[in-house]
């Protein structure tokens, strides 16, 4: 297929309800950046006293 076909395709609104759907079960940009950061951290952590 080529890219313009595919794009017709995941735009169609069956597939653009389905991401949307999926959307609200996925982590916040915010929320996901803070649980990296803490998991640096704790490994940091770790690794300097463990």
């Amino acid at each position: 297929m080529s890219l313009v076909a595919d794009l017709c395709t995941i735009l169609e609104p069956q597939y653009l309800s389905q991401a949307r759907e999926t959307a609200t079960r996925m982590t916040k940009p915010a929320e996901s950046v803070a649980v990296a950061a803490d998991l640096v951290e704790n490994f940091a952590r770790l690794r300097r006293f463990g």
